[in-house]
């Protein structure tokens, strides 16, 4: 019999990935409902941030001047800061071997404070360190002997004026230091200084001469050039690379920012569709979930497989939805289950698997809005066996009374409606009360 094989069909049957799959599909329209509400949910959040961030940009307008100006400072800082390590001679020094050379010694004015005399010769030793330092400060000539030393007439003054240093006090001691990469160049450079300012000092006070000779004697009292660990300038480029740093992390936050005030002020449609995009994903992600929690977790018929594999009994006939789309094919093809084309032709593939069955056959159902009555008589005309309509047997005392009249019972459950608990309970009934139950007939929603 054609009940005997389709039983021995669906006898195991398991609920598998493809059943959800077939069930995913029956229910896109909320899959597409999820889509369309993250992204309306999308736009009206950006129209409410257009808003909101447009109205913060026009009243900051004098901060973002500010800003801009902060930002100009950072990027010159920036950039100052590397030209000063690419081109400065005293960065490039090895400040635990460092090389230096220093004169040192003092002015002799012959000034002498002589006892029990009321009138002193004026001391003219302060006079001259005052003309060293001016000389030392101001005069190009100082800048132009360390350029020659160095062979380098177009370094900068700042550079220029790292390489040396000229001390004095008005006790006439004076202290010449010079620093290069080598020891010879810190030495030319020293040397040079103290030849030059010794040709300022007597080009200043030639007036002052006797016969030909300048009004002090200059005494050297050391002639040093060597290698020393000077910690100072370790630290000073230390500093110095700390500050380009720090400048350089406040300009790559103060671009972010600017970025972000230009973004939130700009109508950018390639980033709208891209969030539009990454919405509709999620419409997409939460829509499965959400399809997916009710495939598990309502408890009702889903699936053909819901009811072909849940007792061994067999399908007698599944009837086509109202309507039908690609969709629902692919869904029904994914669970090797046959549908009928029609609602004529799902009566005649009942009627023929119904084959010698003799007796009185009770429909009976779970579900709200099927019309058994109606069933029953298009299904008896079909098969011209005698098919009586009952009801819902767990509630219906006149659906208990038809089902013990009856022989062989159908049950008609619909997808969406059918609970599965209430299925289990009215098989076991069926079973209890002796009757047979011939099989399941499934309506889709």
């Amino acid at each position: 019999m054609v009940i005997e094989s389709q039983r021995k069909c669906v006898m195991g049957h398991e609920i598998a990935i493809k059943d959800v799959i077939a069930y995913t599909l029956k229910n896109i329209r909320t899959i597409v409902v999820a889509i369309i509400v993250f992204c309306i949910l999308f736009l009206i959040y950006n129209i409410y941030m257009s808003f909101f961030n447009q109205g913060a940009i026009e009243k900051s307008a004098t901060e973002l001047e500010m800003a801009q100006i902060q930002y100009n400072l950072l990027e010159t800082e920036v950039q100052d800061g590397y030209d000063y390590i690419k081109n400065s001679v005293l960065f490039s020094i090895d400040a635990y071997k460092k090389p230096v050379s220093v004169i040192s010694g003092y002015f002799d004015t012959g000034y002498k404070i002589m006892p029990e005399m009321t009138y002193q010769d004026p001391n003219q030793t302060p006079v001259v360190m005052q003309a060293i330092s001016s000389v030392a400060s101001t005069a190009p000539e100082i800048m132009d002997a360390v350029r020659t030393a160095i062979a380098n007439p177009a370094l900068n003054d700042r550079y220029t004026k790292e390489l040396f240093s000229i001390d004095t006090d008005d006790s006439g001691s004076f202290i010449i230091s010079a620093t290069y990469t080598d020891e010879d160049t810190a030495r030319e450079i020293a040397s040079s200084l103290y030849t030059t300012i010794l040709d300022q000092l007597n080009a200043i006070f030639a007036a002052d001469f006797d016969d030909g000779s300048p009004p002090y004697t200059v005494h050297i009292i050391s002639n040093f050039t060597g290698r020393i660990n000077d910690n100072a300038l370790q630290e000073a480029k230390n500093n110095v690379l700390q500050q380009v740093n720090e400048a350089e992390t406040k300009l790559k936050a103060a671009e972010l920012i600017f970025e972000e005030k230009n973004n939130l002020s700009d109508f950018n449609f390639v980033d709208v569709l891209k969030y539009l995009l990454l919405a509709g994903a999620a419409g997409v992600v939460a829509g499965c979930v959400l399809v997916l929690g009710i495939f598990l977790l309502n408890g009702k018929v889903n699936t053909l497989s819901d009811v072909a594999g849940r007792h061994p009994v067999a399908l007698l006939g599944v009837f086509p939805p109202r309507k039908r789309g690609r969709l629902h094919d692919v869904a029904i093809s994914l669970q090797n289950v046959p549908e009928a084309e029609t609602e004529e032709a799902a009566y005649e593939i009942i009627a023929l698997n119904l084959g010698e069955v003799s007796g009185a056959i009770c429909a009976v159902s779970t579900a709200r809005g099927v019309d058994l009555r109606a069933f029953s008589e298009k299904l008896q005309t079909q098969s011209g066996k005698d098919i009586r309509s009952g009801g819902n047997i767990l509630k219906d005392p006149a659906a208990i009374r038809a089902c013990m009249d009856a022989r062989h019972v159908i049950i008609v459950e619909k997808t969406a409606a059918s609970r599965l608990q209430d299925i289990d309970m009215e098989y076991e009934k069926i079973k209890a009360w002796g009757k047979t139950p011939l099989g399941f007939v499934l309506l889709q929603e």
